[in-house]
């Protein structure tokens, strides 16, 4: 088991909040798609990181490099899958590399996030 002091010291450092929710039936307008949240996954105490890397594009035929963020959560913040939506303030992305690790001994835990309009295009 993780050092519950270690656990809490981390924990206190995640100074946003986040809804995350399962991904719903996107809609389609001129300006793009909007993915629709479905089913609430966690909600809570987050905090999104600066941009870490660069990875491609999921949108359509869109071949760009765009800018993945690591988002932490708490070790509780557990089912987080693959194309799940999530809110940070006004902001909306979609999870494109879970934490899965099932470990008693997380301390914290990072999905990979991008802006959705860099999300996958096909509704899931």
């Amino acid at each position: 088991m993780a050092d519950l002091a270690a656990r809490g010291e981390a924990e206190a450092r995640l100074v946003q909040s986040c809804v995350i929710r399962r991904r719903g039936t996107d809609t389609f307008s001129t300006s793009g798609i909007t993915p629709v949240a479905g089913t609430l996954v966690y909600s809570g105490a987050c905090l999104l990181g600066r941009p870490a890397s660069m990875r491609p594009s999921m949108a359509g035929a869109d071949d760009r490099m765009v800018e993945a963020r690591p988002l932490r959560l708490p070790s509780s913040a557990t089912g987080i899958r693959v194309t799940d939506v999530v809110t940070v303030g006004t902001d909306t992305f979609v999870v494109v590399r879970p934490d899965d690790r099932t470990d008693d001994h997380v301390t914290l835990r990072t999905v990979q996030v991008v802006a959705s309009v860099d999300a996958e295009a096909v509704p899931t």
